[in-house]
């Protein structure tokens, strides 16, 4: 104690003491006032988990409830869309065919309403698992634009994809997702224009931390104005454009809401272009894992960078892109729009003693055809060395005729690899006309080329009033009447015998009783499933060397159904309504397989 507290006057001390006293009444009246605002804090935390958890249960909820409603409006949308399309083979009148050609579309568009809705529900309620994997970024861009050409034919539209060179050819992304938003952005853009120049494109964009590379994405709309609109309310549920208003043209009002959601789970940003060329692009920017991998593929190939080409057309978008992908690989290239160019460019080349190897034509050259343009050049002596090659974005099939004046067709929508396939023929048959040993020889040899030139077509649609005859019988279990009897008529077209069944008991039972080709087993019936029907088979078949073949024939159609088939033990995977070509191929893979054994 120090020498002086001593001194210090008794009044004084006690002041200090009283005064330290009420500091520490102070302090504890502060402490308890914190130990109840603790407490309230902690009721509110716990009030806000509650209603938080509740509002997880109602997203989920809603979410079940859209998915069962999905499966209930596709069923009666199956009757329709299915009967629909087998009446339009039948002869009718050019009124009654237009009037089915409206209830087609209108069902097509409500199948897409109801897609939308549950996929977006299930975005929201964060139920929509889709992993990371090794993908072919081409393929998927590709793949895409391949589903959408089909619509994009019956408006007019010419689809194209641009890959940058820059581009890696694998890479670690979310394919499933990656598809989404493109396919919804490409069907969107589709919907809103009438013979438009759509392209998508994918360049390399901002180099991110963590080894990642951001990649931009860009889907556009020759023709499009989507000046003068607010860019945030795009992608708002259920917002309708100018543009959709315009064109009277209707989509579910989800797509790009969709899109928005599926771009930032990938950790990216998505927008418009109102202004991009001589239209309007919506693009997203996202990153992707770049995987190093060597390209067996190009090195197996001859050279084309010694290829000179001319690429006519009346589209400028078509001309450019083939151009730009010519570029890219090394191969000398003369653009042009008209047909009097063109022609100027082949003289040129003759006076020069540089003549081409090839004339890429499109469907069209200024105001007459491609056909007319090729014969042109196979008539002048001059030209006779020059290859013409048709490209037909729509994916027809040439002519009788035209097979006779064109080298080559690239059919389908305009990408890379069409382009690089149909070249690498060229270059192949450069080295063996300039192998052969005779000009007969040669002249045998370049026309098994250019047959062999020829890319794969879409395959083309069944003439359904000339069933196969009798064949096979297929197992149809379904609970709904109307869908069995869809499916069997769809099947008796097809030429096949069925058997029908309303649960998965009478399937199990079915199935020990007769061999069948395959079964078509609807997933969700009363008394006994599709899936539990399925596993019971397939104990059933345990050790005896049998397997039936099933065939999941269900109106769940979204990631991770098809998977869930497969796991249960099911070997393939239709959804509703189901298309009669892919029927038809399922059928005919499945007896190809039963003869071979």
């Amino acid at each position: 104690m120090p020498a002086n507290f001593g001194k210090i006057p008794h009044d004084n001390l006690d002041r200090i003491l009283q005064k330290i006293e009420q500091v520490r009444q102070a302090m504890l009246s502060r402490l308890r006032g914190l130990g109840a605002q603790n407490e309230d804090l902690e009721d509110c935390r716990i009030k806000f988990d509650q209603l938080n958890s509740q509002i997880q249960d109602v997203i989920r909820h809603r979410a079940e409830f859209l998915v069962n409603l999905s499966h209930e409006l596709r069923t009666p949308l199956t009757g329709v869309m299915s009967m629909s399309r087998m009446m339009m083979d039948a002869e009718l009148s050019d009124e009654q065919m237009e009037q089915l050609r409206i209830i087609r579309e209108s069902s097509d568009a409500l199948l897409e309403i109801i897609n939308d809705a549950v996929l977006f529900s299930r975005v929201e309620s964060g139920n929509l698992e889709s992993p990371e994997d090794e993908c072919n970024l081409a393929q998927v861009v590709e793949g895409c634009v391949n589903l959408a050409n089909e619509k994009a034919k019956r408006k007019g539209s010419v689809l194209m994809t641009f890959i940058s060179p820059e581009a890696p050819r694998m890479v670690r992304a979310d394919p499933v997702r990656l598809r989404q938003i493109l396919l919804h952005l490409i069907n969107y853009l589709i919907s809103l224009t009438q013979a438009a120049e759509i392209a998508v494109r994918v360049e390399p964009d901002a180099t991110m931390a963590g080894g990642k590379n951001r990649y931009r994405f860009l889907v556009s709309a020759s023709g499009l104005s989507l000046a003068g609109q607010s860019r945030e309310k795009f992608f708002e549920p259920f917002a309708k454009t100018l543009a959709a208003i315009d064109s009277k043209q209707t989509t579910s009002g989800l797509s790009l809401a969709i899109c928005k959601s599926l771009v930032a789970v990938m950790g990216g940003e998505i927008g418009v272009d109102s202004t991009y060329e001589d239209g309007a692009a919506f693009w997203f920017s996202v990153p992707l894992t770049e995987i190093a991998v060597e390209s067996p593929r190009l090195s197996a190939q001859p050279d084309i960078s010694n290829l000179k080409v001319l690429v006519v057309g009346a589209r400028p978008g078509v001309v450019n892109m083939v151009g730009t992908y010519l570029d890219s690989w090394g191969v000398t290239s003369e653009l042009s729009l008209t047909a009097n160019e063109a022609l100027r460019f082949l003289r040129q080349a003759q006076v020069m003693g540089s003549m081409f190897d090839a004339v890429i034509c499109e469907a069209k050259v200024d105001s007459q055809d491609a056909f007319d343009f090729a014969q042109t050049i196979k008539v002048d002596p001059a030209f006779s060395s020059v290859r013409t090659i048709l490209i037909s974005p729509s994916g027809d099939e040439p002519t009788p005729e035209e097979q006779m004046i064109f080298w080559s067709c690239i059919c389908g929508p305009i990408n890379q690899s069409n382009i690089y396939d149909c070249l690498t023929d060229l270059a192949k048959a450069q080295q063996v006309r300039a192998s052969a040993s005779s000009a007969e020889e040669a002249k045998s040899v370049l026309s098994a080329m250019s047959q062999a030139s020829t890319l794969s077509k879409p395959p083309q649609a069944i003439n359904q009033t000339e069933p196969m005859g009798e064949g096979p019988l297929v197992l149809v279990v379904d609970d709904n009447a109307l869908n069995r009897q869809v499916a069997c008529l769809q099947l008796q077209k097809l030429g096949y015998s069925c058997l029908m069944a309303v649960n998965g008991r009478e399937a199990i039972e079915a199935v020990q009783a007769r061999d069948f080709l395959l079964v078509l087993m609807d997933c969700r019936m009363p008394e006994m499933d599709g899936y539990e029907a399925t596993k019971v088979i397939r104990q059933m078949e345990a050790g005896t060397g049998k397997h039936v073949p099933i065939v999941a024939l269900t109106a769940q159609a979204l990631a991770g159904d098809r998977e869930k088939c497969l796991e249960c033990g099911m070997d393939e995977y239709l959804s509703k309504p189901v298309d009669l070509i892919r029927l038809r191929q399922i059928l005919e893979q499945w007896s190809a397989a039963k003869s071979a054994h």
